[in-house]
């Protein structure tokens, strides 16, 4: 059966780019290329609060993570994660090429992005991060340590895909789903990018 509408969200005056909602559903985040966050009660569908931490970049990408926060990504490839609350900042970064999504983990954040790798992939002792990302062929995964006390997002692991990548999501401290426009599934670890499986069975 068709879903039923229940409510309608207005506010943005562009293009909405991506939306999440908290566990709880009673709040949702939308991003647009009106260069607006916005956050919504999903109980009276009314706007709760408007945020320019991207200044005049449109937003086109957004993830919740724990404890209250929130990631967003801009069209300039700007990271910044911030309070639900109030959308203060804790922690920002420039990702180092281009990326194409975003997924939250309790365990870890990487970013793939069209650039190099700046260092050896880290060992298994890192400490947990914070979200994923995926971008181009032939783009570095990047992973990063969220430090909000210091105000940073810290870059630990970066590690080259072979193929494209349109969606991730991380299983474990060790472990990654990577999906592109191949029709393939890959299983790979986080770190090194060792692929350890590969799913097949998507026809287009």
């Amino acid at each position: 059966a068709a879903g039923r509408i229940t409510g309608h969200l207005k506010g943005h005056t562009d293009s909405i780019t991506a939306v999440a909602a908290t566990a709880d559903s009673c709040r949702a985040i939308s991003t647009s290329r009106d260069c607006t966050v916005r956050t919504w009660s999903l109980d009276t569908f009314n706007a709760l609060e408007t945020f320019r931490m991207h200044q005049d970049t449109p937003v086109v990408r957004v993830v919740l993570l724990n404890a209250g926060l929130a990631a967003t990504l801009d069209q300039s490839f700007r990271l910044h994660v911030w309070q639900v609350a109030d959308g203060r900042v804790v922690a920002s970064a420039q990702s180092p090429g281009a990326v194409t999504g975003i997924a939250h983990s309790v365990y870890h954040m990487a970013t793939v992005a069209a650039h190099p790798p700046a260092a050896e992939a880290p060992g298994r002792d890192q400490p947990p991060v914070a979200f994923v990302t995926g971008a181009p062929a032939g783009a570095p995964f990047c992973v990063w340590q969220l430090l909000p006390a210091e105000g940073s997002l810290q870059l630990t692991a970066q590690w080259r895909s072979r193929s494209p990548c349109t969606a991730v999501a991380v299983l474990d401290e060790l472990h990654l789903l990577a999906v592109g426009r191949n029709n393939l599934l890959r299983l790979l670890e986080l770190h090194t990018g060792r692929e350890l499986q590969t799913f097949s069975g998507h026809s287009g």
